[in-house]
């Protein structure tokens, strides 16, 4: 027996009255993301996520308040993900260059999409502290806790000095979104030409070694001044005689 198509919506009601409520929240996350990626966050109204979730305009209100509330969820949902695989990154490399290297692609990864929610992010940040205190506990600080986890574990192994690796976590993390928020958010790239996904070894290698090209040089010449200084080792040039100084590779003219 065929159905009107009044019959038809109907069922189709009912059906998602139905749908558990984690399963409708879901519905309306994914089409909330595909939404904010087609027309950004501006142009992006609860009428389109609730055409695209498949349900009514009001549904959407009844998980929701707001669109700020919707993108603030999925920020927050993305975090969650992305801290549950750096968990499983951890547990499988021990090499801390190649873990702080994937860490660093994922957090560069999908800016596209991405990008858009992070500009409104920040915005909100910036004209509501209360938005921005609540986005810092989470995910923000619940990502520095998982990289001094992270930092600690190197550091029992000897990997990574001694230190405060809570401190050493929001580093790591502070040079990726320094380059994120310069070259993407801020399109410096225009300017620079820099890729960010291109300075990932660059980001690593100078967190993990520094930029010093001659510590190790440096507490050499401090010990032989130290020599010259107390009388040690070499004789002072007498008056009035000509030195000729020498010059290591890495410096300039002694003294």
């Amino acid at each position: 027996m065929m159905r009107d198509a009044g019959s038809e919506r109907r069922e189709h009601r009912r059906k998602a009255r139905n749908v558990p409520e984690e399963d409708r929240r879901r519905d309306i996350i994914r089409a909330a993301r595909k939404v904010f990626a087609e027309k950004g966050f501006h142009e992006a109204k609860i009428e389109d996520i609730a055409k695209h979730a498949g349900i009514a305009h009001g549904t959407v209100y009844r998980y929701y308040a707001s669109k700020y509330a919707l993108a603030a969820e999925i920020i927050g949902s993305r975090a969650a993900g992305y801290l549950e695989r750096l968990r499983g990154k951890v547990a499988e490399e021990s090499d801390p260059k190649k873990l702080f290297t994937k860490v660093a692609r994922k957090y560069y990864g999908n800016l596209e999409q991405r990008l858009p929610l992070m500009r409104f992010r920040i915005a909100q940040a910036v004209s509501n502290p209360d938005f921005g205190r609540s986005y810092y506990k989470s995910p923000i600080h619940r990502l520095l806790v998982e990289l001094d986890g992270v930092m600690r574990m190197y550091q029992k192994k000897k990997i990574i000095r001694a230190g405060d690796p809570f401190v050493y976590g929001h580093l790591f993390y502070g040079m990726c979104f320094g380059f994120l928020y310069c070259q993407e958010l801020m399109l410096g790239k225009e300017t620079t030409k820099l890729n960010v996904q291109k300075m990932i070894p660059t980001i690593v290698d100078v967190f993990l070694h520094g930029v010093s090209a001659a510590r190790k040089q440096e507490r050499v010449v401090t010990a032989e001044q130290g020599r010259r200084d107390f009388g040690l080792g070499r004789n002072p040039p007498r008056p009035g005689r000509q030195t000729r100084a020498k010059t290591h590779p890495r410096e300039g003219p002694g003294e």
